[in-house]
């Protein structure tokens, strides 16, 4: 598969970060739909974190989980500060540091 003519694609490499968010599983059929809600959920517990600090910000984070099935993990997040009180239903996580 082959990007489209039009499309620019650049990789910026980036330190690791610690992220906190709501999780879902998804497929690529309802991800559209599925990510749309879960950022209608997320986000007013998101912008209750970011009043708390001025330098953060929000990540939309995906993991496939079977290539086969088109089955996929996505994460709405943020990089919380050390020692943030995160509502009970954020998952924390880290995303590898690119090369």
């Amino acid at each position: 598969m082959s990007l489209p003519s039009n499309i620019l694609l650049r990789i910026v490499p980036r330190p690791a970060v610690r992220l906190a968010g709501i999780r879902i599983r998804t497929d690529a059929q309802k991800a559209m739909e599925d990510v749309d809600q879960l950022w209608h959920k997320t986000l007013p517990r998101i912008s209750k974190l970011m009043c708390q600090r001025s330098d953060t910000a929000t990540y939309g984070v995906s993991w496939i989980i079977d290539a086969k099935t088109c089955s996929l993990e996505y994460c709405a997040a943020i990089s919380p500060g050390r020692g943030s009180a995160l509502p009970e239903e954020f998952e924390e996580t880290r995303n590898a540091a690119t090369p």
